[in-house]
């Protein structure tokens, strides 16, 4: 935004006391800005910001290489959340709370019952002393963290090039259709109405809200729903147990209340007037796992498309006429679920450009029969067979090449979480999730086949909980499965084969309920980390969560070798996904820039030399996933 401007700078040279450079007062002082033009390393909190405010606020471009961001070591080292709740952590200084409430009043426009447009030093002199503080004391915690954090190991030289890639990628932006944003939102507005009059001629209700549509569906029906969230009215309609009106009811108003505008929405707020979105990756922002975060639209959890790559245009052109109508006329399915199918289609290459789009080949399983030792999951993907054809004929007791799309269908689900440990319990939920239902009966089957026909896998599960409980408690280190597991002070750590470690803080065994009987106790590996509500608490891992929380982080550091091996080749990087990576590039050199960037996904480290990997791709004028 061009109305950008800086308030106030703080900076401060190694241990030197902190300057305050505020513009009103004169130009910045020189000393500073010969700092920041400087061949030095800059350490920030969230670096991105600083160096952007740099880049557009003072026109000094700070190389990307100059910067360190004091937030991604943190999560390095298993922290999550803002700088006040990782401070609060580990016990350190806070920043003033008074500061939130400075930012919003010189950061804010003023009232519009007030005479100032903007408060400033000006009108507010005693405020903007304090703020001028605040500032002072910001750079003074945040050089306490910094300095607490290299107590630690800290990130590797190539971490370091990861995030200047990273960065460069954010800066590049991502490409998208306003114009199909906006038509869904405008089409999904007169929908809601709809379905909201629907609803209250059919009720009666004057007002279709929670608690009157609640007592309307018991009374009139008999039906007492549990709750009227997205997935519990989902199973519910899937099993198909409610009298057909009372379905009806229930499945306009999951219709009425899906949030199926919501990325649309933040695609029309984030988009830039050349067309692109910014700032959607954060360098090791999923916690734990050192895998990157979403931000902004988050890509990261993003409904399946529904079309084929040749069908994409056609639904964008039907979503952009806005008529509800026509959506329901040319697609079996609810405006809401067509809206949040074609969600990744609203990523447009421009005219004369394409996306090369290469994702990894089925690189959780690959990655943990390899840690493992499983020879049988290696020799299935060497051998070039689907693993869930492979699991469908032991478990259906059928050969290879006649498993049919739905008994292959049904092995996904425990294929994919069976592997970390699900019970069968777990199993149906998971499965659920993934529009597969199962009975208890098939799910204790399904879980009794993967764990029969991959023991190496039950094996690892074993070491590695013993393992970390005797690190934990003893101090000592272990080393096994090409890994090596150590206590270091408050934090408990699992060196991987890539050379990277994950870091769990403030480790416990604890005596808890068992999951399974809450009347008996286990001993169980605890740490502390961040709920899903911001908090700060004590987290009982099992030996499945540990094991997922190692293959990810494996399978994001192959991902990350891809990206920076394909910056390296001069791609265009443009988005990545768990898996998955795209690349923008001319229409011209499309299908060799599609061949390079499978070549760099699939190159070999030096240690995972042994280990098998596979990519498939497509070049595609809008995102997709096939």
């Amino acid at each position: 935004d061009p109305s950008t401007k800086i308030l106030m700078l703080g900076g401060a040279f190694d241990v030197d006391e902190a300057q305050l450079w505020e513009p009103h007062m004169g130009p910045i002082p020189r000393e500073l800005e010969e700092g920041i033009r400087a061949d030095l390393n800059k350490h920030a909190f969230n670096a991105a910001f600083e160096r952007l405010i740099t880049r557009n606020c003072l026109g000094i471009e700070v190389p990307y290489h100059q910067w360190r961001c004091t937030m991604v070591e943190a999560f390095y080292l298993g922290f999550a959340g803002s700088m006040d709740k990782m401070l609060e952590a580990i016990g350190m200084e806070k920043k003033h709370k008074r500061g939130g409430q400075l930012i919003n009043l010189f950061c804010s426009p003023a009232p519009k019952n007030h005479k100032a447009i903007w408060y400033d030093h000006n009108n507010r002199p005693a405020e903007w002393q304090e703020f001028g503080g605040y500032c002072k004391q910001d750079l003074k915690v945040e050089r306490n963290l910094w300095h607490y954090l290299q107590q630690f190991p800290t990130m590797h030289d190539w971490d370091q090039h990861q995030w200047c890639v990273d960065q460069k990628i954010n800066d590049r932006g991502v490409p998208m259709d306003t114009d199909m944003a906006h038509a869904a939102i405008e089409l999904w507005d007169d929908e809601r109405s709809q379905l909201t009059e629907e609803l209250a001629e059919l009720t009666g209700l004057p007002k279709v809200t929670r608690v009157p549509f609640l007592e309307y569906m018991t009374l009139t029906f008999g039906v007492e729903l549990e709750n009227l969230t997205k997935d519990y009215l989902a199973s519910l309609l899937k099993k198909g147990e409610l009298p057909p009106e009372a379905a009806h009811l229930v499945s306009l108003w999951a219709q009425k209340e899906a949030k199926a505008v919501s990325k649309y929405t933040a695609v029309a707020n984030a988009t830039g007037d050349d067309g692109r979105a910014r700032g959607m990756f954060q360098y090791k922002g999923a916690s734990r796992t050192d895998r990157a975060g979403g931000r902004v639209i988050q890509l990261q959890n993003l409904k399946r498309p529904f079309v084929k790559p040749a069908g994409m245009q056609p639904l964008v052109d039907a979503i952009k006429t806005k008529n509800p109508q026509l959506i329901r006329m040319l697609y079996p399915k609810s405006v809401s679920e067509v809206l949040g199918g074609a969600i990744r289609h609203v990523i447009e290459a421009p005219e004369g450009r394409s996306f090369a789009i290469s994702d990894l080949s089925s690189i959780e399983s690959v990655v943990l029969g390899w840690v493992a030792y499983c020879n049988t999951i290696d020799e299935t993907f060497r051998s070039g067979k689907d693993s869930y054809k492979v699991f469908a004929s032991k478990y259906y007791g059928v050969p290879y090449d006649e498993v049919t799309k739905a008994m292959r269908d049904f092995s996904k689900p425990p294929v994919l979480g069976a592997g970390y440990m699900l019970g069968w319990k777990g199993l149906i939920l998971y499965a659920e999730g993934m529009g597969v239902i199962m009975t208890e009966e098939e799910a204790r089957r399904a879980i009794s086949t993967f764990r029969d026909m991959y023991p190496e896998i039950v094996k690892f599960w074993d070491w590695i909980y013993k393992a970390i409980k005797y690190t934990c408690k003893t101090g000592h280190p272990c080393d096994g499965y090409r890994m090596q597991i150590e206590r270091d002070q408050d934090f408990l750590r699992i060196w991987l084969p890539s050379g990277r470690a994950l870091s769990y803080y403030k480790p416990e065994c604890r005596m808890m309920p068992a999951p399974w009987d809450r009347t008996k106790q286990i001993e169980n590996f605890t740490f502390m980390g961040m709920n899903d509500s911001a908090q700060w608490y004590r987290i009982s891992a099992h030996a499945g969560g540990i094991t997922e929380n190692i293959v990810q982080s494996l399978a994001g550091d192959i991902l990350w070798s891809g990206i920076t091996n394909a910056d390296d080749a001069g791609l265009e990087v443009v988005l990545h996904v768990h898996d998955e990576i795209g690349a923008e590039t001319d229409d011209a050199v499309a299908e060799q820039a599609l061949a390079t960037l499978r070549q760099c996904m699939i190159a070999k480290q030096e240690w995972n030399r042994d280990m098998w990997l596979g990519a498939d791709g497509m070049i595609v004028k809008r995102y997709t996933k096939d």
